[in-house]
């Protein structure tokens, strides 16, 4: 139902393009919404035929518009324009309407936009929804305590870790740890050296793995 009723809500939207599921399942739902209207209304509530066929007209017209709109996006998707529909009102042409329905849409962009299932990923404002980039433990260089992600092995040190500050320390090591961005043995060994640093009563400073974001491609980030 979710094509179907995408499709009601677009129901005056002729540009872009719809995909053959989009055009079949709106299809389908519209002629199998006829046929049930017309048994419930003559089976179950016994309405007079002439009334019967007076609210399927309605449900027909009902559909007009927005099956419009969806031919009309189906023919995008085949790269054709909108102006085929009008083969629609021929007998023959109603022949070649069902046939470029049956044809697969264009892959990736044509002169219509991008595929449906492309444009469905977009935001309303027509930016690319936000989703999360792939997580990648980072894992430590060989001979030192600190982490290099899929960046950059750069480091950030960590304001100086005085009694009064232990607890928003240890707070920033777990959040850091629980992201991902130090393993098991660097939180526990971190950890250790901020406590030992506070009961100590001195101050240190504790460098953590920070990400630069300056290579291409690179897929790891602190959450």
């Amino acid at each position: 139902m979710h094509h179907y009723l995408a499709a009601m809500r677009r129901y005056a939207v002729f540009r872009g393009r719809a995909s053959r599921a989009e055009f079949w399942q709106f299809t389908l739902v519209f002629i199998l919404g006829s046929f049930v209207l017309a048994l419930l209304l003559d089976i179950l509530f016994r309405v007079r035929p002439n009334d019967v066929q007076f609210l399927v007209s309605v449900w027909t017209v009902a559909h007009f518009l927005p099956a419009l709109a969806m031919t009309v996006r189906r023919l995008h998707d085949i790269d054709r324009t909108g102006w085929w529909v009008l083969l629609n009102v021929t007998g023959i042409g109603s022949l070649v309407g069902f046939v470029f329905a049956l044809l697969p849409g264009t892959d990736g962009p044509n002169r219509f936009g991008l595929p449906s299932a492309a444009e469905e990923g977009l935001m309303p404002g027509g930016h690319a929804s936000a989703s999360p980039a792939p997580h990648r433990r980072l894992e430590p260089h060989a001979g030192t305590g600190t982490s290099t992600g899929a960046f950059t092995g750069a480091t950030e040190p960590l304001p100086s870790t005085a009694p009064g500050d232990l607890i928003g320390d240890l707070e920033r090591l777990s959040k850091l740890h629980a992201a991902g961005g130090l393993t098991d043995d660097e939180f526990a060994a971190l950890k250790a050296q901020t406590l030992a640093a506070a009961k100590g009563g001195g101050a240190t400073t504790t460098t953590v793995p920070t990400v630069s974001r300056s290579e291409p491609g690179s897929e790891g980030l602190l959450r």
